[in-house]
C-alpha cells in the first residue's frame, strides 16, 4: 500500500501540473532537500546515509528522463535545472562510493560525465572536480595511465581558476606523485611531490598533516632505492611533522612502523622494537582499527623471532589471528582458524607463515615436547596450502597478483626446506609441492580456459557464481568496517546480522557447487583443480626415451627434479653462485667469447645435469622446466667436461632433443588436451614478414630505426614455397599487407603460424613489449608512439587474449623470450600470452641475432620438419647443421631459439 501512495505521488505532479511546472515543484519539493541531506551526511563523513539521500533523487530524475524521451534539454528552459542536477548527482555519487572503496560503482557514476558539454555548466570548478575524482578513482583501480591523465586535465582546470601556489594545486601535485610513485617512477615522484610539499607549507595556515604524509612518501621511496639513512631521516621528520598540527594517529602509527622497519631490515634490532611499541601504544590507546592491531602483533610476532624469542613472537602472532577472524577466540598457539572465519587475508597469510616458522624453530631444540611443536608447524603449513587455494579463487586480481606470487613462492620455499630437512614427505609429495610453485597463475587460468571446452556449462550458471563471490567479499568488507566501527559491541545485534547475510551467501555458493559437481563434474573438479598432477599421470604420458629435468630454488637449496617413466628422482645442491655464473655464460655467448662459454658451460654441466646423468643414458627427449634466472637460459650449450665431438665442445644439444616448459603438471595438462583436442585436418600456414624498407624510415619512441629485414621476405617465401609443394593452403603476407587488423582477423584459423618481423622489449615497462607489425588504420595506440603512424605493435597484454588454435607459433623476431621475472610466477614474456591463447607449441627467441642468419636457420628447420621430424628434432637438427659450419659453430648464431611445448 506505501509503494501504491507513493507511486501516486511521483505520478500526478507530471499530470498536474505539466512538465515545467513539475520541473520546479521537484527541485523545490522533493530533490533539493535530499541533497542538502546528502551534502550534509557527507560533509560529517557520514557516506552509507549521503548515498541513500542522493539516490533517491538521481533515480528519480533518471526515471523521468526515461520517460519523456521527447525532452531535450534546453538551455533556455528549466528543464536546464533537472539537466544540472543529474549531472551534480552523478559527481556527488562518484565521489560517496569512492570514500565507500566501491571504485568501480564510482568510476560508473562518474564517466557518465564524459562528454559534457562543460563550456554551459554554470559550476566552473565542476570539470576540475570530476577530473579530479576519476583520476582518484583509476588510481585505486591501478590504471594509472589513465589516472594521471585525467588528474592533468584537473590540474590546468584548476589553474584557470586558482593562483599555481593554491592549496588545490598543492594537492593535486601530491596525488599525481602518488601515481609516478606507483608506476615505480620514484624520480618524477619525488619532484611532484616537493611541488606539492613546498606549496602546501607556504599556505596561511599549513596542512601540516598532509605535508607529513608527503614526507613520509619521499621517506618510503628512498628506501625501496636502498637508501636507509635518508628513509629513516625523511620518516623522522613526517613523524615531527605530526606534533605541528591535530595529531593524525592514524598517520603517525604507520610512519612510526615505517621506521622501525628499516631498523629491523638494517639488524638494529632494539630501535625497532622501541618503534613498534610506540606505534602499537598509539593503535591501543587512540585507534580502534583491526587491521592496524593486527598489523602491529605481526611485525612484534616476526621481531621477537629475529631475535629468537620464539615463545614471545607466537603470543603475538596467536593475538594477531584472533583479533583478524570471526568466531575464533581460541589463544592457543596450536590452533588455527578455519579460512573461511578470516577477515584480511593478506595479513592472516602473514600471522601463519611466521607463527609457521616460529613453532619449527622452537622445535628444534632439546625440549622433551618438541614433536609437539614440529607437528604443529606442518599443520599450519598444510592450513597455509589451503589459504593459498581459497586466495586464488577469491582474492586475487590485477592489483595485488605480484603481491600473492611472491609471498606463495616464499612460503613454499620455506616449507620445502624444512619438510626436507625433517625427511617429512616422500619425493612424490615434495615434488608435488615445488610444483605449487611454478607458474601457478598461468596454470590455473590455463585449465579454467580449457574447462569450459569439455564441459558445456551455461554462460549464466558461470555468472551467478561470480556474483555470489562478489557478495561474499563484500560482506567481508562490510564486518571489517562494523568492527573498526565497534559496531560488534555497540549493536551485536546488527553485527550478527551481517556475519548471517555471509553465512547465507556462502551457503547459496555451496549449493551452486552442488550444481557444478553433480551436472557438470568435469568443469568444476578442472576449474579448481589445485592439487598437483600425481607423477603416475605425467609417468604415464612419457615414452621410453623422454625424461623431464625440473629445477627450483628455494632459499638456500636448488633441487633438481628428474621425471622418466620408471623413476623419480630428486637432487639437491647449495646454489651458490649458479645465477650469476649462468648470467656470465649467457654474456659470453653474445659478446663471442668461447673462452668464457667452455668454462662456464662445463661448470654449469656440473652443477645441472651431473648429478642426474646416470639416469639419462638411455634417453633422447629432455623436457626442461627451468626456474628463476634459469627461464631464459639455453641448456643446450652447456657442455659435457673432458669430452669433444671431433674438435667441438661436447654441448647438450648434441645428445638430446630439448624442448621447455612452465610446469610439469602444464606440460601434462597441455599435453592431453592436445591429443583429445584435434583442431584441424590439414596443415594451414599464416605466415607474416613486413622486411620495412629503410627508405620509409620507420623511427621508435626513442628514435631507434627499425632495421630493414631483406631476408625475412625470402624466409616466408622459401616457406610458403614447401608449403605449397605440398598443396597445404598457406596465407602469407608481406610489406604493408602484414597488417595487425590482419593478423588479428586471421590467427584463429591457422594451425602454423610463423612471424618473421621486429620485436621490441622495454625492460623498465615490459607490459609494452611485443611484436611489430604494420598498421593500415594509420594510427598509433595509446601506449606506443613512434614518428609514422604506419607501423603497429601487438603487445604481450594483448597476446594474452587471442584465440589460437595452432600447433605450432614461430616467433622470430627479437628477443620474444625476454620478459620479467616475477617471483612466484616466472618469467612475463611474449610467448607465454600466446601460450596461453591456446598455442600448442611455440618456437621463440632470447636475443638478437642477424637477419640472414635468422632466416637460413628458419628455413633449415621446415626443411627438416617436411622430411617428417619433430619441431624438437628438427630444431635439434637444425643446431646441429649450424654447429658443424665453422662459420655458425659459435652458440650465438644457432643457440638463440628454444622451443616450448610437447
Amino acid at each position: 500500500m506505501r509503494k501504491l501512495i507513493f507511486i501516486i505521488i511521483l505520478i500526478i505532479p507530471t499530470q498536474f501540473f505539466g512538465q515545467k511546472n513539475f520541473i520546479t515543484w521537484l527541485e523545490t519539493n522533493f530533490y533539493g532537500p535530499y541533497i542538502q541531506a546528502g551534502d550534509y551526511f557527507y560533509d560529517q563523513g557520514t557516506y552509507d546515509s549521503a548515498l541513500l539521500m542522493y539516490s533517491i533523487p538521481y533515480f528519480l530524475i533518471s526515471g523521468y528522463q526515461q520517460e519523456d524521451t521527447t525532452t531535450s534539454f534546453d538551455y533556455d528552459s528549466k528543464t536546464v535545472h533537472l539537466y544540472y542536477s543529474w549531472t551534480e548527482l552523478n559527481l556527488k555519487l562518484g565521489k560517496v562510493y569512492f570514500y565507500l572503496g566501491e571504485y568501480n560503482k564510482s568510476k560508473t557514476f562518474l564517466k557518465m560525465l564524459e562528454g559534457l558539454d562543460w563550456h554551459s555548466s554554470p559550476h566552473l570548478l565542476f570539470e576540475g572536480s570530476y577530473n579530479y575524482y576519476l583520476g582518484l578513482v583509476l588510481s585505486r583501480l591501478y590504471d594509472y595511465e589513465n589516472s594521471l591523465f585525467h588528474y592533468f586535465k584537473s590540474l590546468g582546470c584548476f589553474k584557470k581558476n586558482y593562483n599555481d601556489s593554491s592549496y588545490f594545486i598543492g594537492l593535486i601535485y601530491c596525488d599525481i606523485g602518488n601515481v609516478y610513485y606507483n608506476l615505480t617512477n620514484y624520480d618524477k615522484a619525488v619532484e611532484y611531490y616537493k611541488i606539492s610539499k613546498h606549496i602546501l607549507y607556504n599556505q596561511s595556515i599549513p596542512d601540516y598533516s598532509k605535508i607529513s604524509i608527503i614526507i613520509n612518501n619521499i621517506g618510503s621511496i628512498y628506501y625501496r632505492q636502498g637508501e636507509y639513512q635518508l628513509a629513516i631521516d625523511y620518516y623522522i621528520e613526517a613523524i615531527q611533522m605530526q606534533h605541528n598540527s591535530n595529531v593524525d594517529y592514524f598517520d603517525l602509527s604507520m610512519y612510526l612502523n615505517n621506521v622501525a622497519g628499516i631498523y629491523l631490515l638494517i639488524h638494529e634490532a632494539d630501535s625497532a622494537e622501541k618503534y613498534y611499541h610506540k606505534s602499537l601504544r598509539i593503535r591501543l590507546n587512540n585507534l580502534n582499527n583491526n587491521n592496524l592491531l593486527v598489523q602491529s602483533y605481526n611485525q612484534l610476532g616476526l621481531l621477537n623471532s629475529i631475535n629468537e624469542n620464539y615463545h614471545t613472537s607466537l603470543n603475538f602472532l596467536q593475538k594477531a589471528i584472533v583479533l583478524n577472524t570471526f568466531g575464533f577466540k581460541d589463544t592457543s598457539i596450536f590452533s588455527n582458524p578455519d579460512p573461511h572465519q578470516v577477515l584480511d587475508y593478506r595479513l592472516l597469510g602473514i600471522s601463519l607463515y611466521y607463527k609457521a616458522i616460529a613453532l619449527y624453530k622452537i622445535s628444534l631444540s632439546k625440549d622433551n615436547n618438541n614433536l609437539k611443536y614440529l607437528s604443529s608447524s606442518f599443520s599450519t603449513f598444510e592450513l597455509l596450502f589451503k589459504y593459498f587455494e581459497y586466495i586464488y579463487i577469491n582474492q586475487v586480481n590485477e592489483g595485488n597478483f605480484e603481491y600473492f606470487a611472491a609471498f606463495n613462492r616464499e612460503v613454499l620455499n620455506a616449507a620445502i626446506d624444512i619438510f626436507f630437512n625433517e625427511q617429512a614427505l616422500s619425493n612424490d609429495q615434495l615434488f608435488s609441492l615445488i610444483e605449487k610453485g611454478k607458474s601457478i597463475f598461468l596454470y590455473q587460468s590455463f585449465i579454467e580456459s580449457k574447462a569450459k571446452e569439455f564441459a558445456k556449462v551455461p554462460k549464466h550458471l558461470i555468472f551467478e557464481e561470480k556474483e555470489i563471490r562478489r557478495e561474499i567479499n563484500q560482506y567481508d568488507v562490510n564486518i571489517l568496517i562494523a568492527q573498526n566501527e565497534s559496531l560488534d559491541i555497540i549493536n551485536p545485534e546488527e553485527f550478527i546480522s551481517i556475519i548471517s547475510k555471509r553465512n547465507r551467501c556462502i551457503k547459496k555458493l555451496d549449493s551452486l557447487i552442488n550444481v557444478f559437481e553433480n551436472e557438470y563434474p568435469q568443469y568444476y573438479q578442472l576449474k579448481y583443480d589445485f592439487v598437483s598432477v600425481p607423477i603416475e599421470a605425467i609417468q604415464k604420458e612419457l615414452d621410453d626415451k623422454e625424461a623431464i629435468l625440473e629445477y627450483y630454488f628455494s632459499d638456500s637449496v636448488l633441487y633438481t627434479v628428474l621425471i622418466s617413466k620408471h623413476s623419480l628422482k630428486i637432487y639437491h645442491q647449495k646454489p651458490d653462485s649458479i645465477i650469476e655464473i649462468s648470467n656470465n655464460h649467457i654474456r659470453g655467448i653474445k659478446f663471442y667469447n668461447n673462452h668464457v662459454v667452455c668454462s662456464t658451460g662445463k661448470y654449469l654441466y656440473n652443477v645441472l645435469i651431473k648429478p642426474i646423468e646416470e639416469f639419462l643414458v638411455d634417453i633422447s627427449k629432455v623436457v626442461i622446466i627451468p626456474d628463476l634466472s634459469l627461464s631464459s637460459f639455453p641448456f643446450e650449450t652447456l657442455i659435457r667436461p673432458n669430452s669433444l665431438v671431433g674438435d667441438s665442445p661436447h654441448y647438450l644439444i648434441i645428445d638430446f632433443d630439448i624442448i621447455y616448459h612452465f610446469s610439469s603438471s602444464l606440460w601434462y595438462k597441455n599435453k592431453i588436451y592436445e591429443i583429445t583436442n584435434s583442431r584441424f585436418s590439414t596443415v594451414r600456414l599464416l605466415a607474416y614478414a613486413p622486411v620495412f624498407y629503410p627508405e620509409n624510415n620507420y623511427i621508435l619512441d626513442k628514435e631507434v630505426s627499425l632495421a630493414y629485414l631483406p631476408h625475412s621476405e625470402t624466409e616466408i617465401k622459401a616457406i610458403e614455397t614447401l608449403f605449397n609443394s605440398e598443396n597445404l593452403e598457406v596465407l602469407a603476407l608481406y610489406h604493408e599487407q602484414a597488417t595487425k587488423e590482419s593478423f588479428l582477423n586471421n590467427v584463429s584459423d591457422y594451425s602454423i603460424i610463423h612471424l618473421a618481423t621486429h620485436g621490441i622489449y622495454y625492460k623498465d615497462h615490459p607490459e609494452l613489449s611485443g611484436i611489430i607489425l604494420y598498421n593500415n588504420i594509420k594510427t598509433t595506440d595509446h601506449f606506443y608512439h613512434s614518428s609514422t603512424k604506419e607501423i603497429d605493435l601487438l603487445h604481450v597484454d594483448e597476446t594474452y587474449n587471442l584465440s589460437i588454435n595452432a600447433n605450432l607459433v614461430v616467433l622470430n623476431a627479437c628477443m620474444t623470450g625476454a620478459g620479467r621475472d616475477l617471483r612466484g610466477e616466472g618469467l612475463i614474456t611474449l610467448y607465454r600470452g600466446f601460450f596461453y591463447a591456446g598455442a600448442q607449441n611455440i618456437l621463440y627467441s632470447l636475443w638478437n641475432i642477424p637477419d640472414l642468419h635468422a632466416s637460413i636457420f628458419m628455413r633449415t628447420f621446415y626443411n627438416y620438419i617436411f622430411c617428417g621430424n619433430s619441431y624438437a628434432s628438427a630444431l635439434k637438427k637444425t643446431k646441429l647443421l649450424f654447429l658443424e659450419n665453422e662459420r655458425t659453430s659459435l652458440p650465438i648464431f644457432w643457440s638463440n631459439y628454444l622451443i616450448l611445448g610437447n
